[in-house]
């Protein structure tokens, strides 16, 4: 399921959750070496979705355009899955990208569709980025990456996220998120949409 160049195996795994259908998700981010001077850019990232209770059967497989994940620059981490019933599973994945903006993707598994949503929120703080540790100064160039959803009973109504750059958390409604629509026109949150918890 691993090998280096095949852009049908797995490159570089960020995230794998198995949800309540017994199903694996998997976000590939498709590069290697990602931090380093010389990544190797070499494979579409993307969601793979494998069925545990049917022989390990690839049920989906989703490779991001390059206008939703850049394949020469992503930086895909986190991620959050809403379940509300198998096939009504939204994927929400942060891209934690230090050169250039930082935001959400949005995944519609149902629809097999994605979409991009961003806001200054999400990018790096240039004053946060050095974090000390025993002493040494580290620099973490990185927008919005620690992602979690309010629980079920709420219909997973509410996404909350922080950035390593910074020392604020944020809330957003999901049903913001989910406006495919609107956001394909200009994935820019308004600032309204946005609450600052601390």
């Amino acid at each position: 399921m691993n090998q280096i160049g095949n852009c049908s195996a797995l490159q570089l795994v960020q995230f794998v959750e198995i949800d309540e259908y017994n199903r694996m998700w998997i976000v590939d981010v498709g590069r290697l070496e990602i931090f380093t001077d010389t990544p190797r850019n070499l494979c579409p990232a993307k969601i793979v979705v494998v069925d545990l209770m049917n022989g390990n059967r690839m049920e989906r497989v989703y490779e991001f355009p390059h206008s939703i994940v850049p394949r020469d620059s992503n930086a895909i981490r986190d991620t959050q899955i809403a379940f509300t019933s198998r096939y009504d599973c939204f994927a929400y994945i942060s891209n934690i990208n230090p050169t250039q903006t930082s935001g959400l993707i949005i995944y519609d598994f149902k629809n097999n569709d994605a979409w991009t949503a961003v806001h200054p929120s999400m990018f790096v703080d240039p004053d946060k980025q050095n974090i000390t540790i025993e002493g040494t100064i580290l620099v973490a160039p990185f927008g919005i990456t620690g992602l979690g959803l309010s629980p079920r009973s709420t219909q997973f109504s509410t996404l909350y996220f922080s950035k390593v750059a910074g020392d604020r958390l944020y809330r957003v409604n999901t049903n913001i998120l989910k406006n495919k629509e609107k956001l394909k026109q200009n994935p820019m949150l308004s600032h309204p949409t946005l609450k600052i918890l601390v």
